[in-house]
């Protein structure tokens, strides 16, 4: 289960596995469970737009709290992200918030509101919706697949590596 460093396979050691619990009993206020409310209490937490994708990801019988069990399987799997394979499929999921196994133009505007594209009047937010669901859509359904969505990433990561700027 562990690999050549002791480590975990996702990354995390023993100790540091018991001081997150050790944290996540305090955050619960020494509960069972973890209330999204009381995460975006926390002052490093709150102002993090994606913490309530993340919860639901988390929450496995999305009953709306975080068992012990949730949290330290959901931070194993982002651990484990080592591929970029893995590391799409995450945020894809992120952005599929209706578990559809596609990314609508509204899923995609709600991310990039989320992510602080408050530069944009709703109008070009729109447009860059629009245009980038429409480059991206090959088989023109008007959502993303996940193959869709990973050629999207790699576009955008590439036009960051030009200094492309929209």
């Amino acid at each position: 289960m562990g690999n050549a460093n002791g480590r975990p396979a996702a990354g995390l050691s023993k100790t540091e596995m018991e001081r997150m619990h050790r944290r996540f009993r305090r955050l619960a206020g020494g509960e069972d469970r973890l209330s999204l409310a009381t995460l975006h209490e926390q002052p490093d937490l709150a102002g993090n737009a994606f913490v309530h994708r993340i919860f639901r990801l988390f929450d496995t019988d999305q009953d709306g709290f975080l068992t012990w069990e949730d949290f330290s399987a959901g931070i194993h799997q982002i651990c484990g992200l080592s591929t970029e394979d893995d590391q799409s499929l995450f945020a894809f999921r992120l952005y599929d918030t209706d578990q559809s196994g596609r990314v609508s133009e509204k899923e995609l505007a709600d991310a990039l509101k989320l992510s602080g594209s408050q530069l944009a009047t709703e109008a070009q937010l729109q447009q860059i919706v629009s245009n980038t669901i429409g480059e991206h859509d090959r088989d023109r359904d008007g959502e993303l697949s996940l193959l869709e969505f990973r050629a999207m990433l790699r576009t955008s990561q590439q036009d960051a590596e030009n200094g492309v700027d929209f």
